[in-house]
């Protein structure tokens, strides 16, 4: 089969995208598309979720310095911005992981709110997001005097900002985590966001801690066994067999359909 490419992004597939998990990949405060090159060239060499998903982008303004002249766009606005893209470029899709880093989750967390404000459970396609080295209580880096003042994200990045503490009580009102299979993926020696904020609350039990990473070396995966790319390779091949309704035992709802006496028809499955 000749391989399809989705004209207005950098999506590529040979299965029809229905039947396939978009790894959408929504990067932090001064990134952009290429912070994720070395995570998804090695996710794209891991052979046992091959075929299983296809790749995007989403990018927006951002940068460490703001000009009163050249302002930069407030999260709720990226957020909106993630909405049309998800709604026009992927809409071909019905299985949507959100792979975000630091700032990025939480511009993930205010669409998914915004969604869930409007449609509660239904018309939801993100099946899981991760949420790697994201300041869910804030951060500290509104306080580092380099920064402009007027820095219309950095300011929102703040502990007890007003966008931080909205945000969070919307979280647990609306029960984003009984929609979405949400996952927080922590760095052990992050110097930007700790380890409270990386967690959202004590006791969260939907966590993975790699004790090595930094802040950025978080989606820089150094090995196939790199703890931040076996938790996304974990939820692509979950949903992926869930669509396909195989169970936890390998048990496929497919197999109801035949008949063992009929070679014929075992062979259909094959």
């Amino acid at each position: 089969m000749i391989e399809q490419v989705f004209p207005l992004s950098n999506i590529n597939y040979v299965l029809p995208p229905e039947e396939k998990v978009l790894v959408l990949f929504v990067h932090g405060l001064n990134g952009g598309k290429g912070s994720w090159s070395k995570f998804v060239t090695a996710l794209n060499n891991v052979k046992e979720i091959e075929g299983m998903f296809d790749v995007d982008y989403y990018s927006y303004p951002t940068s460490f310095f703001e000009t009163l002249y050249k302002p930069l766009p407030t999260i709720q606005s990226i957020a909106d911005g993630l909405r049309s893209h998800i709604n026009l470029v992927c809409k071909r899709y019905d299985s949507i992981i959100l792979a975000c880093h630091s700032m990025g989750g939480l511009i993930c967390r205010r669409y998914l709110l915004n969604h869930a404000k409007q449609y509660k459970k239904e018309r939801f396609k993100i099946k899981s997001l991760l949420l790697y080295a994201v300041p869910n209580l804030g951060s500290d880096l509104n306080k580092v005097n380099f920064f402009n003042p007027w820095h219309s994200q950095i300011k929102q990045l703040g502990r007890n900002s007003d966008f931080i503490q909205d945000m969070n009580s919307d979280w647990n009102t609306f029960g984003i985590n009984a929609i979405t299979d949400v996952k927080y993926i922590i760095a052990g020696r992050d110097a930007v966001v700790s380890k409270d904020s990386a967690i959202l609350y004590w006791g969260n039990t939907a966590t993975e801690t790699d004790i090595y990473k930094t802040h950025f070396s978080i989606i820089d995966p150094s090995e196939e066994n790199d703890i931040s790319l076996l938790a996304l390779v974990n939820q692509i091949s979950k949903i992926f067999n869930a669509s396909l309704g195989v169970e936890d035992d390998g048990y496929s709802e497919k197999e109801e359909l035949i008949d063992y006496n009929d070679e014929e028809t075992e062979e259909d499955f094959v």
